[in-house]
C-alpha cells in the first residue's frame, strides 16, 4: 500500500467545528481474495460541538479502479456523545455501517485480504452501539471505565462487556468478555512509554 491522507478542521458559528479529510491509496493485492493493482479513494466530513460533548462524522471509501474488476466500498456514520470531556460519566456511541468503511491499509493490518472478502464478497449492512461509564476514585489520572458493546449484521450478533482501568494515563489493565457460546473473553495490560 502507498498513499496519502490530508485532514483539516475549522471553527464555525455557535461553538461548532467542522472537520474534513481526504485519502487516496495505491494498492497491490496478492493471494486469496483480490488480485491486482487498484486505486482507492476515501473521505470524511464531521461536525463537532465540544461544549456539549457531541461529535457526528460521515466517512466513505471506494475502490475506483482495479485490475481484477473487484467491488470494494463502504460508508459509515459515527455519532458520539460524552457527558464530560475527561472520560468520566456516561458515553454513548452509535456506528451504523454499509460495506467495508475502513481504509484498505487499516483493514489489511487487522484481518488480511482473506478476511475482507470472506463474507460472500457482498457489502453488508451492520451496526455498532457502545455504552460506557467512567468513574474516578482518586484523581483525574486514574479512571475506571465500565462498558457494554454490541455489533451486528443480518446473519450474526455479538455482545461484549468489560472494564478498563487506567493508572496515571500511561498504564492500563482490563477485562473483556463476549455473550455467545464458547470461550470468548480476554484480559489485557498495556503501557505507553513516552520519550
Amino acid at each position: 500500500r502507498f498513499g496519502f491522507k490530508a485532514d483539516a478542521r475549522r471553527p464555525l458559528r455557535h461553538g461548532f467545528d467542522m472537520s474534513s479529510g481526504l485519502e487516496m491509496v495505491l494498492r497491490h493485492d496478492l493471494g486469496d481474495g483480490f488480485d491486482g493493482t487498484g486505486v482507492e479513494v476515501g473521505g470524511t466530513l464531521g461536525y463537532h460541538l465540544p461544549r456539549a460533548g457531541l461529535n457526528a462524522r460521515l466517512s466513505g471509501r471506494a475502490l475506483v479502479s482495479h485490475a481484477d474488476e473487484a467491488e470494494d466500498w463502504g460508508v459509515r456514520a459515527d455519532l458520539d456523545w460524552a457527558a464530560r470531556s475527561d472520560g468520566r460519566g456516561l458515553i454513548l456511541a452509535l456506528k451504523p455501517q454499509w460495506g467495508e468503511a475502513r481504509s484498505a491499509a487499516r483493514a489489511l493490518w487487522d484481518n488480511g485480504i482473506a478476511g475482507r472478502v470472506a463474507a460472500d464478497n457482498r457489502p453488508a449492512a451492520r451496526y455498532g452501539i457502545t455504552l460506557k461509564y467512567g468513574l474516578s476514585f482518586t484523581d483525574e489520572r486514574t479512571l475506571l471505565t465500565l462498558f457494554a458493546r454490541g455489533d451486528g449484521r443480518a446473519a450474526s450478533r455479538d455482545m461484549r462487556w468489560g472494564a478498563d482501568y487506567q493508572f496515571g494515563g500511561d498504564f492500563a489493565a482490563g477485562y473483556e468478555a463476549g455473550i455467545r457460546p464458547g470461550i470468548d473473553r480476554r484480559g489485557y495490560v498495556r503501557y505507553r512509554w513516552r520519550f
